[in-house]
């Protein structure tokens, strides 16, 4: 299966990770071609021979499956600006759209998803709802203490939910079908939860005294201020939390184990 990522990120590489681990061919793309080229050129240390390229703007053309591994409303915009090419393929919703200034609430309507709007702006793709409650870091292993990551997935096609499916497990990963895509919006409410808690169950000191090297992206987790909204706040840059590991591991390895955050 040739799988298309759009996005280069720490979720494109942990998705193009496991992809390329279960077999498949990946494609990467990125509105910076610089970071395209260099996310595809580490990929391809991954797995010896693997087939990963960068591509331009006509990265869908020969996908099975396109992943859209940017931010809220990023992957709406981009779904919507290429609804030709998609049309007719599987196309995975990764984001959770959250709002990254306070933590206290999603920024789409009530009674709608993310995952919803972008099967909204490509009516003749098939839209599926997987890995918004997954992490970067634990993506690019496919496991947590041993145990498979669990993989959450939600689409309105039985066929691209078992794409996606056979995408996941082929990674070394569990997936979880929960059924129609409405069930996108308790995903990514469930994930505002989790993100939001974290602090308030000392999860994040946790894994601290555990791994001091608990940021797997760029940005450390400022603290928050008293009196402050939600569960974290930006830095003084503006730039929100990225993907975190925690600890609170239960005996199976969920992967509702740490902070999703941009991709």
């Amino acid at each position: 299966m040739i799988v298309t990522i759009v996005g280069a990120g720490n979720m494109a590489r942990g998705i193009g990770t496991r992809a390329l681990v279960g077999g498949h061919s990946v494609r990467v793309h990125d509105r910076t071609e610089t970071k395209a080229r260099d996310l595809a050129s580490d990929l391809s240390r991954v797995v010896s021979g693997a087939d990963v390229t960068a591509v331009g703007a006509d990265a869908a053309a020969d996908a099975d499956l396109v992943v859209l591994a940017v931010p809220y409303p990023a992957g709406r915009d981009v779904a919507a600006a290429w609804a030709g090419g998609l049309a007719g393929r599987t196309v995975v919703d990764i984001c959770n759209p959250v709002d990254f200034t306070t933590f206290d609430s999603l920024v789409v309507p009530p009674g709608t998803s993310a995952a919803e709007q972008i099967a909204a702006a490509v009516p003749e793709s098939r839209v599926v709802k997987a890995f918004n409650t997954t992490l970067a870091g634990t993506l690019a292993e496919g496991e947590v203490a041993g145990r498979p990551l669990d993989v959450f997935i939600a689409g309105d096609d039985d066929t691209a939910r078992r794409t996606v499916s056979d995408l996941v497990s082929s990674g070394g990963m569990r997936p979880l079908d929960v059924g129609p895509l409405h069930w996108a919006r308790e995903l990514e409410g469930f994930q505002l939860l989790h993100m939001a808690s974290q602090e308030r169950l000392g999860l994040e000191l946790v894994q601290r005294r555990r791994d001091p090297a608990v940021t797997v992206g760029a940005c450390p987790r400022p603290r928050v201020p008293p009196g402050a909204r939600g569960g974290a706040a930006r830095d003084r840059s503006g730039t929100p939390p990225c993907h975190r590991r925690s600890a609170g591991r239960s005996t199976r390895a969920s992967t509702l184990e740490g902070r999703e955050g941009r991709c």
